[in-house]
């Protein structure tokens, strides 16, 4: 892992105690998760050495009442994170 992933991850951890997280099932324990409303949530995780911010809406599984990731969504490396960034900011 680079030095620019473990910052990015070190940020996201410090962000999670000022925004509502949660951890999901299946997930790795280092996988920060923000709720950010509507049934929509961001992910941040390390997947093969590269961090990903996954942007998802999510659905309730009628079965058993679980929020599961739906197909409505989009996974961005910290490159394409950055820029998307950068034009917000």
């Amino acid at each position: 892992m680079d030095l620019e992933s473990e910052e990015v991850q070190k940020k996201s951890k410090t962000s999670a105690s000022t925004t509502k997280t949660t951890k999901s099932v299946g997930k790795s324990s280092d996988d920060v998760v923000f709720d950010i409303g509507n049934m929509k949530k961001v992910t941040v995780s390390v997947f093969k050495g590269r961090v990903l911010v996954n942007i998802r809406e999510f659905y309730e599984d009628k079965t058993n009442g679980e929020h599961k990731p739906g197909s409505k969504g989009i996974a961005l490396n910290i490159d394409q994170w950055s820029q998307l960034a950068e034009q917000v900011g």
